[in-house]
């Protein structure tokens, strides 16, 4: 095994100079900052580590660290998608990336002074099996496996399974064009004429296993677009059947 010395004489000029920085604060970044130039934590800052996140770890051989950054950014990303956070969701990865472009350097640094692969708050906390490479790969795959798997599987329901569309279209038409756009629609242009598009589940109940879903509802009697909301439950009182209430319709 190669010692520090060695590893640190192989690595680039610009590397040995940042590193050379944090050798004037023994390593300690976060907590010896204020001894550091502006334009020293500034070189800190990794451009690469904001725009590729996770994969500039890989690229620099931080393996296992930069898996534990894939799973925090996948699962975040699932949680907060059910949990009905989607503008949230849709940052995270942006969060996940800047501490990246933040970190990469100190933990560059360690990995070439110390061999460090996992963080010491974590090594010292958890079984040396739950940090290894192997687990952490397996972990990673499931946080981003979850992200494929559809939530409206968690419910049971599908938003776009034809039966739920069929009556979303028919109490769209009851509910909503009948009693407040009552334009005439001739034949071959009733509710089952209606489409929808753009069907997505926004937010899913476990408890009560149901699902909200959102779409955009068009019919062939006039050019707007309608925003829908619905929600899906299952039928307490009829095995297999489903509720579904109409939960919002306007005008995009």
């Amino acid at each position: 095994m190669s010692t520090a010395e060695e590893r640190r004489a192989a690595l680039a000029p610009r590397w040995q100079r940042r590193f050379e920085i944090l050798d004037r604060v023994e390593g300690k970044y976060w907590s010896k900052s204020n001894e550091l130039t502006p334009s020293e934590i500034f070189r800190m800052f990794r451009i690469f580590g904001f725009l590729l996140g996770p994969i500039y770890y890989f690229i620099l051989g931080m393996w296992q660290k930069g898996l534990i950054f894939v799973t925090i950014a996948f699962l975040g990303v699932f949680l907060m998608s059910i949990l009905g956070f989607d503008q949230l969701a849709n940052y995270f990865g942006i969060f996940v990336a800047a501490i990246c472009a933040s970190t990469s350097t100190y933990d560059y640094y360690h990995k070439i002074q110390f061999n460090e692969q996992v963080w010491p708050f974590l090594s010292k906390r958890l079984p040396k099996v739950l940090t290894s490479l192997p687990t952490l790969v397996v972990i990673a795959i499931g946080a981003i496996a979850l992200n494929f798997y559809d939530i409206n599987s968690l419910s049971g329901r599908s938003c776009a399974d034809e039966g739920v569309t069929g009556v979303v279209k028919q109490l769209a038409k009851t509910h909503y064009f009948t009693s407040n756009v009552p334009v005439f629609e001739p034949p071959g242009t009733g509710y089952r004429y209606y489409e929808m598009d753009f069907i997505r589940a926004v937010s899913s109940d476990p408890v009560v296993n149901s699902v909200v879903c959102d779409a955009v509802l068009t019919r062939p009697s006039d050019s707007n677009e309608y925003s829908v909301r619905y929600q899906v439950s299952p039928d307490e009182a009829e095995f297999g059947g489903v509720i579904i209430e109409l939960i919002d319709l306007q005008v995009n």
